[in-house]
């Protein structure tokens, strides 16, 4: 088969319980039958080529790592979503899937007096089961659901920071999203999003919530240092690019050949 094949992380076979049966089943299978038989693979991060390398048994050189962008957010026209929204609040943006980890990291949020905004929480229910016990309502918690880019970038704008506790992503694409509207981010310390990440975010144990909570309340407390990630979240965020990306992917296809240990990540 000579096609080149973008294979973007090992979930379904780390997380099973987070998808439904049948999406498990099809996915694992396409997985192996396109590793096996794709001339060129390409994924979205070092760690996705080592996860999905060791998920199908195919060899990691073969992988070629395009990152995501994050330039589709630097020039959104940012609009309010329609709800009240506190002068000062945090983002978390994910679904109540296991691997999201979003309940113990919003319950503490919300405990520790801290107004927080969840963003998509349901995900598709075809594709999607939760597996962990839904949000308590607070008067300090709101839940809009999923929204159109343009009001997340709003929020973005305007949050503390993002608090992405996620313990299993392939990239963790809202953490360059936040970045380049200036938000801070504070991020679960797993290893794709270390990746993404480098020493622009501020990492806690996603098995500690408390952590997370500690590295909010220093970031309203100091100002400056808040600054200081707000500017190094915009470098790292620039590293980031889709016109790249797409030249990374149109290199590799053009090949039409077996390309090996040929990763590029962005410098």
């Amino acid at each position: 088969m000579r096609q080149t094949v973008t294979l973007f992380d090992a979930s379904v076979f780390r997380f099973p319980e987070t998808f439904t049966r049948s999406f498990v089943f099809f996915y694992q299978l396409m997985y192996k039958l396109v590793a096996h038989r794709a001339i060129n693979l390409v994924t979205i991060s070092d760690f996705s080529a080592n996860e999905i390398s060791d998920v199908t048994k195919i060899d990691g050189r073969r992988f070629t790592v395009a990152p995501c962008g994050s330039n589709h957010f630097s020039g959104l026209t940012a609009v309010k979503p329609n709800f009240d929204v506190p002068e000062f609040f945090v983002v978390c943006v994910g679904t109540l899937a296991v691997r999201k980890n979003l309940v113990p990291v919003v319950s503490a949020l919300v405990m520790a007096d801290i107004p927080t905004v969840v963003v998509g929480v349901a995900g598709i229910s075809s594709v999607f089961r939760s597996g962990q016990v839904g949000l308590v309502m607070d008067e300090l918690l709101t839940v809009p659901g999923r929204l159109r880019d343009e009001e997340i970038a709003w929020l973005y704008d305007r949050a503390l920071a993002l608090v992405f506790p996620s313990v299993y992503e392939g990239f963790g694409l809202p953490i360059i999203e936040a970045q380049i509207r200036g938000c801070p981010v504070v991020c679960s310390s797993r290893p794709a999003m270390r990746e993404v990440g480098r020493q622009s975010v501020e990492y806690f144990n996603p098995e500690s919530p408390g952590d997370a909570v500690d590295l909010v309340l220093e970031l309203q407390a100091n100002a400056v240092h808040r600054e200081e990630f707000i500017r190094a979240g915009k470098e790292n965020a620039a590293r980031f690019d889709w016109d790249q990306t797409a030249s990374d992917i149109l290199r590799v296809a053009q090949a039409n050949r077996p390309v090996s240990g040929d990763r590029r990540a962005r410098r």
